[in-house]
């Protein structure tokens, strides 16, 4: 029998996720990820965290998808950065190590580096703003 989907997650989840790979989230996407773990926003898929009491739907986690070896995000991204989403591979939002507070972009096409946001509240306005006009391309 297949079991259903849970769609929210824990703060053991995602405190295990930021130890592991020794970032901080913001804490915007913290309480998006309590209410639905792994989302999209704008053109941002945002990875889940892996949920102990939902493993079945949360192998493909944050962890696994920065650090495998053969495939992982790693392998495009800067060391000393995480990667929290991915804009259909052709980027990705990411954190670094030092835990400064801003979101950076990484840009596959042209292997750049840029801030996204300066703070947790920028970030939320980008996004926000991206999703609007998203939305409105979609019609």
């Amino acid at each position: 029998m297949k079991t259903a989907k849970k769609i929210s997650t824990n703060n053991e989840s995602i405190n295990d996720a930021e130890k592991k790979l020794d970032f901080k989230y913001p804490e915007s996407i913290r309480q998006m990820l309590l209410k639905r773990n792994g989302f999209y926003l704008a053109d941002f898929k945002f990875f889940c965290v892996l949920d102990k009491e939902d493993i079945q739907h949360t192998f493909d986690d944050i962890v696994r998808e920065n650090t495998n070896e053969s495939a992982g995000i790693q392998n495009f991204i800067p060391k000393g950065y995480v990667a929290i989403a991915t804009d259909e591979g052709l980027g990705f939002l990411v954190l670094n190590t030092q835990k400064d507070g801003k979101t950076y972009y990484w840009n596959n096409d042209l292997g750049e580096l840029s801030i996204y946001a300066e703070n947790d509240e920028q970030l939320i306005t980008s996004l926000e703003k991206e999703e609007k006009e998203f939305t409105q391309n979609s019609k």
